[in-house]
């Protein structure tokens, strides 16, 4: 745009201006590929029990329950895995 507001055309003269030059860009064009990821849910579980205020003991089970469903993306196809439970314990003292 000029100074009197008009709409100037962009020219292959204006490619080779040197203060012109940097609104030429080129973009690789995967960047603009649709790319969607189906959610991945996994339920945990912890259980706790208190004695007098003194003690806590809990239980728990990390990725009890796991749903990840398989996807394609760019024409390669992904298989998502949840992994195994990992059961825990711990113990908590109150001085």
């Amino acid at each position: 745009m000029g100074i009197d507001e008009k709409i100037l055309p962009y020219t292959e003269a204006s490619k080779n201006d040197a203060n012109l030059r940097w609104l030429l860009q080129n973009y690789n064009s995967n960047g603009f590929l649709e790319r969607r990821v189906p959610i991945s849910l996994q339920v945990n579980i912890k259980v706790s029990k208190d004695f007098k205020n003194k003690a806590r003991i809990s239980m728990f089970v990390s990725r009890f329950l796991t749903y990840a469903p398989p996807y394609t993306d760019n024409n390669i196809s992904f298989f998502r895995q949840g992994g195994s439970p990992y059961f825990g314990m711990e113990l908590n003292f109150n001085l």
